[in-house]
């Protein structure tokens, strides 16, 4: 995991892959540090925002980084799941979707709504 500096008040961590990424926010979030404002997760990176009175940028990464080294191996649980409802009758890119995929517009459809999204 590599920790960079993301403006003035956050450290934007980068992990290998999603599920590190998943699991470093997740144990963020269980630290519940008293300087941290927010945690973002973005894919493989996350990004934790600081109360610039409370922490500096080299305090806060050093403290994210020993989240990395003590929470080795520590199972998360999973989050909650979230069913969005699609609209495809009114989608105004579906036929460009179908199109640019080789796809039929069903096949759109049965492979979009079959798939399980994660944050």
């Amino acid at each position: 995991m590599r920790l960079e500096p993301l403006g003035d008040q956050a450290v934007m961590a980068y992990c290998d892959d999603e599920q590190a990424a998943f699991a470093f926010a997740d144990r963020c979030r269980r630290a519940a540090f008293d300087w941290a404002i927010d945690v973002v997760q973005a894919y493989t990176s996350v990004a934790v925002y600081y109360d610039l009175t409370r922490i500096d940028f080299d305090s806060a990464a050093s403290e994210l980084a020993s989240l990395e080294t003590t929470s080795t191996g520590q199972v998360t649980a999973p989050g909650q799941l979230h069913v969005i409802p699609c609209c495809y009758d009114l989608g105004p890119d579906l036929e460009r979707v179908a199109e640019q995929t080789g796809l039929s517009v069903e096949e759109v459809i049965t492979q979009h709504a079959g798939t399980s999204y994660t944050a």
